[in-house]
Parts: structure tokens; sequence; C-alpha cells
């Protein structure tokens, strides 16, 4: 009898082993029909057949066929202060932060206002099943000290960081290049590795950044060469063609992130639509990472990520799913799967449903360089899970009873499925829902 943990959920269970884009979706994952998670504390202890175990019954906790147990989901992108900016109508990007974005971010130099904003951003989180993120702040510390006080209590997985802007912005939200230094420093000491914080050094993309701040950000990953590094590459052809125009001797987008050292394996840039064959290899071979984000290039009208074009030139080049709010317009990761499926038909592929589920859950863990820890469901794991009701609502429902496999339950899901769906939560063993 197994009696080395505190409580076993009993049930179907589904969790990753590999990346379906290069094994292929079948040899990807386990999937127990009738399966079980073993948890101790805030960690994994075993998963597999019930039928291989002997429990204490009185510790099982246990789901009907019309539940999954699987890992929680992964947003490797995503703006916290941009909130009240979903739904800001009719501009392309570049407009849209002018008249948007950057008006919501001004507010988060009042610190009662960024911890009230965090809580209301993270509870946000939970009610989607997400317990893990890459998170833009604003550019005050401020916004970044709210955050992470709120995330340290709650336990979530979140890596974040002060926004560094030091030009063509408003006044409101530029700082200089120094100061943002110096701020930053300040807030590593305080917040890396503090339990399942990470910093994130976030340079919003070299259209905000002088060459002195992309400088003191290559000097601070070198003083600490475990920073996650956030930014946007390629969004639109708009943003493209200005940021070539101030660095008239890249090469190319990427080759700017290259010149200051800034593409690593810890290094996730947001979009790249408009990546060339050139940059593909360039971010393939620094190991560093894209940030699909579909929902948001929907809604601002750029072009869809070919993501199988990217795959099929560097199947070795990771990307993760994510929600980019507040141009992107929902959190819920069933929505944002939806969206790459819609972005790859316009490609004229068809993103699985397998492949979409991973790019939100172990895909994302890689990006942001916690899959070592949490995406997935193995002894050691943290036991971040979600609780899936395939029937939380009636449309749900009824389009179940003629389901016939895996692959198409996911797939329904992803076509109708919402924030209701998630029925329970953990992060670290702990319920949050």
């Amino acid at each position: 009898m197994h009696t080395h943990y505190d409580f076993a959920l009993r049930g179907r269970i589904f969790t990753f082993r590999a990346n379906p884009f290069t094994v292929g979706d079948e040899a990807s994952y386990h999937y127990y029909e009738d399966g079980v998670l073993l948890i101790k504390l805030d960690k994994i202890v075993d998963v597999g057949s019930y039928q291989d175990f002997e429990l204490l019954e009185q510790k099982v906790i246990q789901f009907d066929k019309n539940y999954i147990i699987m890992p929680s989901f992964i947003d490797s992108h995503l703006h916290y202060p941009q909130w009240e900016a979903i739904g800001g109508f009719g501009e392309d990007l570049l407009q849209w932060l002018d008249k948007y974005a950057f008006k919501a971010e001004a507010k988060y130099h009042d610190i009662n206002y960024a911890k009230a904003q965090a809580k209301q951003f993270l509870l946000n989180l939970i009610d989607n099943g997400i317990t893990a993120a890459g998170v833009y702040c604003s550019s005050h510390p401020e916004s970044v000290e709210a955050l992470f006080e709120a995330a340290d209590e709650a336990n979530l997985h979140i890596t974040a960081g002060q926004v560094w802007m030091d030009r063509h912005a408003p006044k409101s939200i530029i700082r200089p290049a120094k100061q943002s230094y110096d701020e930053t420093l300040a807030l590593i000491e305080k917040w890396h590795n503090h339990g399942n914080l990470r910093y994130a050094l976030t340079p919003r993309f070299p259209i905000t950044s002088s060459e002195e701040q992309l400088e003191l950000a290559q000097a601070l990953v070198k003083k600490y060469p475990d920073l996650t590094i956030q930014s946007h590459i390629d969004e639109n052809s708009q943003e493209v063609a200005k940021t070539l125009e101030l660095f008239p001797k890249a090469k190319s987008y990427a080759d700017i992130f290259d010149q200051y050292n800034l593409l690593t394996p810890r290094t996730v840039l947001g979009h790249g639509n408009l990546l060339s064959e050139e940059e593909i290899n360039l971010l393939a071979d620094r190991k560093s990472s894209i940030a699909h984000c579909p929902s948001s290039n929907e809604f601002l009208g750029n072009t869809p990520l070919n993501l199988f074009g990217l795959q099929c030139q560097r199947p070795d080049l990771n990307i993760s799913l994510a929600s980019d709010i507040g141009a992107g317009t929902s959190l819920c990761p069933w929505h944002t799967m939806a969206a790459a499926y819609r972005a790859s038909r316009s490609h004229r592929h068809a993103l699985s449903p397998i492949k979409a589920l991973y790019l939100h859950t172990l895909g994302g863990a890689e990006s942001l360089s916690i899959d070592q820890i949490t995406g997935k469901f193995a002894p050691g794991y943290q036991a971040d899970i979600a609780i899936i009701n395939t029937h939380a609502t009636r449309a749900l429902s009824q389009r179940m009873q003629t389901v016939e496999n895996l692959d198409e339950e996911f797939f329904v899901l992803m076509t109708l499925g919402e924030a209701s769906t998630i029925d329970r939560l953990y992060v670290s063993g702990v319920k949050l829902k």
C-alpha cells in the first residue's frame, strides 16, 4: 500500500511527456482512463493507473467520466496593467498603444491602485485555470511590487518585471535608463527566485528603448544570467519599419536583440508574425522562445503567425501560447487555443487540439524555464492541477454526447469551452478554486 501521500485524485488523467511537434500527437502524452495522482505537501508523488495502487479510500477524491484531471494552464505573455484596455476599438498596434494601453499603464504609479488591480488580475488567472504566467508590469516599480506581493501570497508561478521605456512614449510612463536599471536591481534582489516568483528583464521593444538602455539590459543579464528576458518582435509591418529606422545598422529586428546579447535560452519574445528565415534560425540557434499571441493578432489585424511554417523550418524552436491581454480579448485558454487554430487555418494548416494544449501547458513551462518543476505530472513536480468539467455548460453537455475520442473531446473544449470548465484548481497542492 502506498502510504506516503496526503491525498489522491482519481479519474481520467491526462499529462504530456514530450513535444507533439517533434514526436507526434499520440506519443506525446499519457492518458489514464481510470488513473490516480498522488500528492504529498506541494509535490506529486506518483501518477498511473488506479489498478496499480493500493490506496486508503478516505484519502481519495474521485471524479466521474465527465471530468479530466490535467496540468494547469500556463500563459507565457500578457500585460496585467492593460486589463482596462481590453476592447479598445479600431486601431492598429502603435495607435492602440498610444490611445489605450499607455493610458492604462500610467495609473500604476499609485501603489494602492496597483495592489487592487494586481489582486483582481490574479483572481482572473485562477478563474481561468492559469497557475503560471509571463507578465509585463508597467514602467513603475510599484506595479511590480504589487504583483509579486499578491502572487507570493497565492503561491502562483509568476515571472514578471518592470517594463523599460526611455523614449517614444508619454512622459507619464518614460523613465531614464539608469533609473530603471537601479529600480530593477532592487526588485531583483527582493523578489527573484523568491518562492515561485522569478524576475523578468522587460524592455518593451526596441522602439521605446534607447541604445543606452539596451546596453544596461545587457549588463544586467551578465550580472544575473538566470533572468528571464521578455520583449516583443516582428508583430506588424508598421512596428518593424519603425524599429529598423531607429536601428539602421541592424540586419533585422532579431539582430537588435542579438547585438546586445539579449537572445538567450531564457528569452521569450511575443508575436514573431513576420520573422524572416534568418531570424527564425537565429532564435532557434540561441534557443530563445516565441510566445504565439493569436487573439491579439486577430484583434489588431496583424498578420497571423505561421506556426507550422516555423516548425517546419526549425522544429527545435520553442513556441508557446499566450493571451496577450489587453490587446488579447480573453484569458480563457480554450479561447486562445481556438484563436490559434483559426490562425493555422489561415495558412492552410490545422492545429490539432493536442498540439494546442501542449503550447498552453508544458510548452509554456519550457518557454518560461520552469519545465523542470511544473507543466506536467511526474514525481517531484509541483502539484499544479486543473480539474476540467467537460459538461460545464448546456452546450458542452449536449455536444459531448457524440464525442468519440479524446482528441475530439479536447477540440470541442477548444470550440465551446469557457472559464466555467475549470471545476477545481490546485497550485503546489493547495486548492485555489
